[in-house]
């Protein structure tokens, strides 16, 4: 066991109240510090991709039946051996009737949008995957992480690059998902054949990261192992999609809690990935589950320059880490009225006057 997945383990063991203070800075300002270890990353796009252009006009719009907001899934592990379905978007059945949060959520969130005017037209659209590097076929199909690479190429490509009301990104993770959601947004962050596409929200519900490199206590997978195994030796070229040799570039998928630390007043808190908010993103929500026992997220999230800028954490007392995934519940419910006020903000008449971010 490393050093850093110790003293991760330890965090997760304290109490609810113990969760991590302010940041604080030698300095005195104790808003903003520098996260330690993200300095050594390359900075390819270290600025803002969120920009209004006085060029808006010149762009079309995109056509007729293409979504206006996207959203990405990734749901996070389950315990069953050989049972790592997908479960935020799947609707459900006898046996797993407690699935499907995020297209409740989504179904939900079109019928309040169109419901605003007479004339609306919204489309809400998803992309949903598994606790897995590839595409698995178990008790039922679910796609895996490189999948959700090449739908992001595909959908940068086909409704946002180039529009003036381009397609809005929206990004959930729960749990063992959010580090998977991490690691796409770093890639498309520093690589350049995963597509720089902002992303106007990043959601983590209840975000978890222990187990993730490898198993602990029987629960988890070896990620660390499995993730570093095939970038490296090449096998994730699973069709002619994926460029050859070391697309990833500069970020290394498989490191979770080894390179990020931040400064508080007691000394140095090692982050994982899912703690850490790229800026690719405009806005982040994390849900944190306080609940009597079992992991759930006691680490709050903060920016690469140690700052909470557009983060909001929000707790909720739920019965389990399960809970905060499920439509029926104030989470998810609290989801829909934000992405519904983003939808307001976004068209007020819809769509001519949607000018909306463009991106390189």
């Amino acid at each position: 066991m490393s050093s850093s997945f110790g003293h991760l383990l330890l965090l997760q063991l304290k109490l609810f109240a113990n969760l991590s203070p302010d940041v604080y800075c030698n300095e005195g300002d104790n808003r903003t510090c520098e996260v330690e270890g993200v300095k050594d990353l390359p900075s390819k796009n270290t600025s803002a991709l969120f920009f209004r252009t006085n060029d808006s006009a010149d762009y079309p719009l995109r056509p007729e039946g293409t979504p206006d907001i996207y959203i990405f899934s990734f749901s996070g592990h389950k315990p069953r051996p050989g049972d790592n379905t997908e479960y935020l978007c799947f609707d459900g059945d006898f046996s797993s009737f407690l699935d499907g949060g995020v297209t409740q959520m989504g179904n939900h969130l079109e019928a309040s949008l169109n419901n605003l005017s007479n004339d609306s037209k919204w489309m809400v659209e998803k992309s949903c995957y598994a606790d897995e590097l590839y595409d698995t076929y178990d008790r039922r199909d679910s796609k895996g992480f490189l999948s959700a690479i090449e739908e992001w190429n595909h959908v940068y490509k086909t409704y946002v690059h180039g529009y003036r009301n381009p397609t809005r990104i929206v990004v959930i993770g729960h749990s063992h998902g959010t580090v998977w959601a991490r690691n796409l947004l770093m890639m498309a962050w520093l690589s350049n054949d995963v597509a720089t596409m902002p992303v106007d929200y990043l959601i983590d519900l209840d975000g978890v990261a222990l187990g993730w490199e490898e198993p602990f206590g029987g629960v988890g997978d070896h990620w660390q192992t499995e993730v570093k195994a095939a970038f490296q030796d090449g096998t994730y070229r699973y069709n002619t999609s994926f460029p050859s040799g070391q697309w990833w570039d500069d970020w290394r998928p498989w490191l979770t809690f080894e390179r990020y630390e931040i400064s508080d007043a007691e000394g140095s808190i090692p982050l994982s990935i899912k703690d850490i908010v790229p800026p690719n993103v405009a806005h982040n929500i994390e849900v944190i589950a306080e609940i009597p026992v079992g992991v759930s997220d006691l680490q709050l999230n903060y920016r690469y320059d140690g700052s909470r800028s557009d983060i909001e954490s929000k707790v909720y007392y739920v019965h389990n880490h399960i809970d905060i995934r499920q439509w029926g519940r104030k989470p998810l419910y609290d989801i829909h009225d934000t992405l519904l006020d983003f939808g307001k903000e976004l068209k007020q008449d819809y769509p001519q006057d949607w000018y909306g971010y463009l991106t390189p």
